[in-house]
């Protein structure tokens, strides 16, 4: 008896909730998504604030346009932001991916502004611990600038992939195999990877390919792609990229 009269309880309270009850629930829902929806409208100012940066300096290896005034403080903070914000949140990630490609372009851009300057002296004082060590740009260090996108829990990369940005970072060049390993990383990597894969990428688009490093990324291209569809037109050998190169 016992046991039905505690089961009927529950199916009452199941059935009518105390008011009391009820009502906390309504409205904790209601902040949640009031945050939630917050939190979406400033990813989305921010993702439209680093297209704007990428647009400006990203134009070419002769490319010298300033950050636009307007747009420095809100990369500043930013970079506050997300300096602060460790989260496996696919829009967090979204968002440090982006901010790598911009902060890739500007880096190795062909005429650094006083605009290009605050924000890189910005990222200098985050990781003073690596000040003037590699090539110097605006006041912050190849070694810095890799740091702030290489150095943190959910901004890491493979040890290999990381010294191959640094490198580029440095205004090195990538063999062939070096190339290959970066291209097959971008179609294969964890998500929390592609932050220092975009900044690689954007820093070989802003430069231009060499020959070597063109071929290594046609080749790990190709390896990705199931070899059933390629049919006749895999790439065997160096040879054949070498011919589309040319």
């Amino acid at each position: 008896m016992k046991f039905i009269f505690l089961l009927c309880s529950c199916k009452t309270f199941a059935l009518k909730p105390q008011k009391s009850f009820v009502q906390p629930c309504r409205r904790h829902f209601k902040q949640f998504a009031t945050i939630e929806h917050d939190f979406d409208v400033l990813r989305e100012k921010n993702m439209e604030v680093l297209k704007d940066g990428i647009k400006a300096v990203a134009v070419g290896v002769k490319g010298s346009k300033p950050i636009p005034d307007e747009l420095v403080g809100d990369i500043l903070k930013l970079i506050d932001w997300l300096e602060g914000f460790e989260s496996d949140d696919l829009r967090v990630l979204e968002v440090r991916q982006r901010m790598a490609s911009f902060l890739g372009t500007l880096f190795v851009k062909h005429r650094i502004s006083s605009s290009d300057q605050t924000v890189l002296q910005k990222i200098s004082k985050l990781r003073p611990q690596f000040k003037e060590k590699g090539l110097i740009r605006g006041g912050c260090s190849s070694h810095q600038m890799h740091a702030y996108i290489c150095g943190g829990e959910n901004m890491s990369s493979s040890e290999e992939i990381s010294e191959i940005l640094l490198q580029l970072l440095e205004g090195e060049k990538l063999t062939e195999d070096q190339a290959f390993q970066l291209g097959s990383k971008m179609f294969s990597s964890p998500l929390k990877y592609k932050a220092s894969l975009s900044m690689a990428a954007h820093i070989l688009r802003v430069r231009y390919e060499s020959n070597e490093e063109f071929i290594g990324l046609l080749k790990a291209q190709n390896s990705s792609i199931d070899k059933t569809f390629l049919g006749s037109h895999s790439l065997k050998d160096s040879s054949l990229a070498r011919t589309v190169v040319q």
